[in-house]
């Protein structure tokens, strides 16, 4: 049955509850796929990225956030998890019963429910029809009317489960009468066999015990409801709700409610607000007289379904009000659920001067002067920590802020939820305002008591200022390697403890060394922060890279991508002094290398050094100049990467951005970095690069037996490679003719029949 029966009242008050957010949750968003379809990416797939300090949601597990434990409060959080850090910092942290319902509707429903619903009303069927066959999933999804392709999911999971259980508390109280089970069972499968299509009906019967007539009378009305004759189904319920000796007569109550909603939301694409006031007026009836019972509860959270769509301004504030001024309250979620769209539908200005709660979240997501200066304000008129979070928040991003407050700041307990905020906020502050010496000194006093209190998320964020503030290369390298809090993967962010596995494999790829066949999961899931190997790569002379390589503690992998890196830019800038000094380390890594390393380090002339240097880059794709920024590429060095991540692209001019300056190189390295950061501009793409290396030396020495290879590689480099200016097109041709010409005869020749265009 689509109900509870009066011995489970109380467990159907929760139960419909959930049906009812789940099939809000279907509702809205049959309405996303019908009329807001995002179109895909024609570029190609969306590689993982790491995440080191979470954006849109908070670290696993969300337990922790909805105790107090908000790590850094990331203005670009969904709103969801910025109404819950409001009612902690402003001194209301949530109960128990109000964490389990945010838990609850922070989860979307999954196919999983549905599936052991079934599998419980099945288990309980094969009580009475011992020769049923098992299914594994229902025809539980209905097409609408009028439509080609867009369903509905018409029977709940709950509606399984309480057919379940009525049917066993059925067993338990009838279990000699056989017969009129039976009935029950053949009844309640006419129910569900609308849940797909159709439109029948048990049948009634008349001469049967009192307790399977209100039972049929339940099913019939629940089987005109299942096929959308809703006129129907509200006479029935209303009769029932009627008679005072059903069972059902409370629940039919508050369905004839469910009636006009269903109908309303299946009469277009918006819901009918004709249908939705009438249920409004039948809901407010039914809670004015008390007719409601044990379903008080879900006819307010109807209500404020409703109310969501005939009058979404008054509703917002309402739930502003009601989150911010609660007591303990299981609806707590459902609320959360219902402002944040609300807000997502732009209705959040209409109440920020009627609501605390909306005028903190946009203050502390907006952008804007004047905006910052009311945050300010506001700190300073209630002298509220969630007021100086947003205060801090906005003046960050204009590296600005009243010594007042940055004092204020200072004070924060660690204790305070919003002591990680005010914290990273003021160093961003003070680094800001050329005051490194205080930063070094605060964090160096905090992190290590944060790394083990706060979120992985909170802690990288830390660990990145402390960084950002070093005053030396040993002190710059202590705080620059990380462990990503999550991962992205196609535009969302998901836990890193739930993903790490599916990149054991990435450094594996590349671990040439040895030791790195050694480094646990743990270890070769870290990485440089993105900041610092941007830093890396845009800043640092190669000496300092090399001085690093050296002398400087961290993980083996890491090591060896930024020893690539360093040969690989020492041998385009031709300082072959650094690219021999890092041939012993590289070659004793592994055989596939050492040739041509070994190769490379007998050449004399600065012209043979470098063409073996573009032989060597042609047989291994994946090296570059610079270390990966995020997560490497997970073809192997040797391989070609079919989506093009090979080699390395035309260098744009040089930028401060995503690369700050470090504070200790001196002014001889900054200048010397810049040279060099120069040079590889004018180097070009690796394509084009490679093909001219390749070209030059082939005509000075057609005799080298690499040559009529190298123009080979040369012309999969432009096919392979990357160019940002359409000019490989004519380093392919060139690497062609030059081949062609010169070695027609040639397996080479033979293999590449073609060169590429831009």
């Amino acid at each position: 049955m689509d109900g509870a029966t009066t011995a489970i009242a109380r467990a159907g008050t929760e139960a419909v509850n959930r049906a009812l957010r789940r099939a809000t949750r279907f509702l809205l968003l049959a309405l996303v796929v019908a009329m807001a379809t995002k179109p895909g990416s024609g570029c190609g797939p969306d590689f993982p990225q790491a995440v080191y300090t979470g954006r849109i949601s908070p670290d696993a597990p969300l337990e922790t956030y909805v105790t107090g434990k908000l790590g850094i409060i990331q203005p670009t959080y969904a709103r969801r998890y910025l109404i819950v850090a409001y009612d902690i910092l402003n001194g209301r942290p949530l109960g128990a019963l109000e964490q389990g319902s945010f838990n609850d509707f922070n989860n979307a429903p999954g196919d999983q429910d549905m599936i052991v619903a079934f599998a419980h009303w099945q288990e309980a069927r094969k009580l009475i029809d011992k020769d049923m066959t098992i299914r594994e999933t229902p025809d539980a999804a209905r097409l609408v009317r009028g439509q080609q392709y867009q369903y509905y999911e018409n029977c709940l999971p709950e509606a399984y489960e309480t057919a379940a259980r009525t049917l066993r508390a059925r067993i338990a109280a009838h279990g000699t009468d056989a017969y009129n089970l039976e009935h029950w069972v053949s009844g309640q499968d006419v129910v569900f066999a609308n849940c797909k299509a159709g439109t029948s009906v048990p049948a009634w019967l008349p001469n049967v015990p009192k307790w399977l007539q209100h039972d049929r009378s339940y099913q019939i009305a629940s089987a005109h409801f299942y096929s959308e004759d809703f006129d129907s189904a509200r006479r029935e319920y209303a009769a029932i709700a009627a008679d005072a000796a059903s069972p059902w007569a409370a629940l039919a109550n508050y369905l004839v409610a469910r009636t006009y909603i269903r109908q309303a939301t299946l009469a277009g694409q918006s819901p009918d607000l004709a249908l939705l006031r009438q249920a409004e007026q039948h809901l407010e009836k039914l809670l004015q007289a008390k007719r409601a019972g044990a379903y008080a509860g879900s006819a307010r959270a109807l209500l404020n379904y409703i109310r969501f769509r005939t009058d979404p301004a008054a509703q917002t504030v309402a739930l502003a009000n009601a989150l911010s001024g609660r007591s303990e309250d299981a609806g707590y979620g459902q609320d959360v659920r219902d402002l944040t769209l609300l807000f997502d539908r732009n209705h959040g200005a209409a109440a920020r001067t009627r609501s605390e709660l909306v005028d903190w979240i946009m203050t502390l997501q907006s952008s804007s002067k004047e905006d910052a200066a009311h945050a300010l304000e506001r700190w300073r008129t209630t002298k509220k920590e969630l007021w100086m979070v947003a205060a801090l928040t906005n003046a960050s991003r204009d590296s600005n802020a009243p010594s007042d407050l940055l004092e204020a700041a200072r004070l924060v307990p660690a204790s305070s939820p919003a002591f990680a905020s005010v914290t990273y906020h003021r160093m961003v502050l003070l680094y800001a305002a050329h005051r490194s010496d205080e930063v070094r000194t605060q964090l160096d006093a905090i992190l290590p008591d944060a790394s083990k209190s706060q979120p992985l998320s909170t802690v990288n964020a830390l660990m990145h200022q402390r960084m950002l503030a070093s005053d030396s290369l040993a002190d710059f390298f202590a705080h620059l390697v990380r462990r990503p809090s999550k991962y992205d993967i196609d535009g969302g962010e998901s836990p890193a403890d739930d993903v790490n596995t599916q990149f054991e494999q990435i450094t594996l790829a590349n671990a040439f060394c040895a030791v790195d066949q050694k480094e646990s999961n743990e270890e070769r899931a870290l990485r440089f922060d993105e900041g610092g190997a941007a830093t890396l790569n845009k800043r640092f002379p190669v000496s300092q890279i090399l001085a690093a390589v050296e002398n400087e503690p961290m993980p083996s992998h890491l090591r060896f991508e930024l020893a690539l890196a360093a040969w690989t830019r020492a041998v385009l800038l031709g300082d072959s002094a650094i690219a021999d000094h890092l041939i012993a380390r590289l070659s004793s890594c592994d055989a596939r290398l050492r040739p041509y390393l070994a190769v490379y380090r007998q050449a004399k002339s600065p012209e043979a050094k470098r063409f073996a240097a573009a032989y060597t880059i042609l047989h291994f794709p994946g090296l570059t100049p610079d270390i990966a920024t995020n997560l490497p590429r997970t073809t192997a060095l040797e391989k070609i990467d079919e989506y093009r991540r090979n080699w390395w692209c035309e260098r744009e001019a040089p930028s401060q951005e995503g690369a700050k300056q470090p504070l200790f190189l001196t002014e001889a390295e900054v200048v010397e970095a810049r040279k060099q950061q120069s040079a590889l501009k004018e180097i070009s793409s690796a394509p084009k690069y490679l093909a001219l290396q390749s070209v030059e030396w082939a005509k000075a020495n057609p005799t080298d037996l690499r040559s009529p290879e190298a123009l080979a590689f040369s012309i999969r480099a432009t096919r392979f490679g990357c160019a940002t200016s359409n000019d490989k097109g004519a380093a392919s041709k060139a690497a062609f003719d030059l081949l062609h010409s010169q070695y027609p005869n040639s397996a080479w020749a033979k293999k590449y029949p073609y060169w590429f265009k831009d």
